[in-house]
């Protein structure tokens, strides 16, 4: 008997998506390929590309044997058994799909011939540039490449780096993020930490807290403080550099709703850059 539930449609949707982004990625290849190829001459595919087109026609051939098998008549097909665990196997096999068509976007940039350094040779020397050569070793560390599979064309490789920050006692890691366009292309970064910003900081976690607390006239349940990159304050002021943010809680933080006071402060100069009240409310 067959019929169809939840699972058979969330399959077929999984299904269509992976089959679409490969449709994009192929778009992608017939175009570099076409462009390079306009003085007739040939690609030759180095082993590391071949592996990454090998390795999805290898994900294409396996997920269709899956679901489409040969003793289909005798044992049946996943779409006639509707099980949750042979479901989630299929959609791992997608997923797996996805990723690699992702990977093999990596290819285009070399076959284009354009000469772009990779998105971790890019993302290394903006940090160094940044923050000089000396500073970058003895603080930052690479953690890892991710590969976006699905939404590529927002970003297709992030670059993730751990900053290890320290004041006195007190010790923090900030995670700091390229992301890059499908042609190896900067798109934005986040957590870079601009000229001036750098260690060793005059300000201590005491002394933020004593600055802060004179722009607290409420009283507060807890206080918490801690440095770490911001973008905007909570008054929606842009602020990109990293700060000692105070944050008493007038109620609670295990409350259903409450508000808190943030006092962001300059790291080297004491100076109170934005204060905000900020409320909260918990949804069931």
């Amino acid at each position: 008997m067959t019929f169809l539930d939840r699972n058979h449609f969330d399959l077929w949707d999984w299904t269509s998506q992976a089959l679409e982004l490969f449709e994009y990625f192929l778009g992608d290849l017939r175009a570099t390929v076409r462009f390079s190829t306009e003085m007739k001459t040939k690609i030759v595919l180095d082993q590391d590309s071949m592996s990454k087109l090998e390795r999805i026609y290898d994900d294409l051939q396996s997920f269709y044997e899956y679901i489409f098998p040969i003793d289909a008549l005798e044992e049946g097909t996943i779409w006639q058994t509707p099980h949750l665990d042979e479901t989630n196997k299929a959609l791992g096999m997608l997923l797996r799909l996805r990723e690699d068509v992702a990977e093999a976007w990596l290819m285009l940039p070399i076959l284009s011939g354009s000469g772009v350094p990779t998105p971790e040779v890019q993302a290394r020397e903006l940090l160094v540039e940044a923050v000089g050569e000396e500073y970058f070793t003895e603080h930052f560390e690479f953690k890892s490449v991710q590969l976006n599979a699905f939404e590529p064309d927002d970003w297709l490789t992030r670059i993730d780096y751990s900053y290890r920050i320290q004041k006195g006692n007190y010790t923090a890691t900030q995670e700091i993020n390229f992301y890059f366009d499908k042609a190896n292309g900067l798109l934005r970064s986040s957590g870079v930490p601009p000229a001036g910003n750098l260690m060793p900081f005059n300000v201590s976690r005491e002394k933020a807290i004593s600055i802060a607390l004179g722009q607290v006239t409420q009283s507060y349940v807890e206080v918490e403080a801690g440095i770490g990159y911001v973008e905007r304050s909570g008054n929606n002021v842009p602020v990109n550099r990293y700060v000692w943010y105070v944050v008493f809680y007038l109620n609670e933080k295990s409350a259903p709703s409450g508000s808190m006071i943030e006092v962001l402060i300059n790291l080297t100069s004491g100076e109170v850059i934005d204060v905000a009240r900020i409320s909260w409310m918990s949804t069931p």
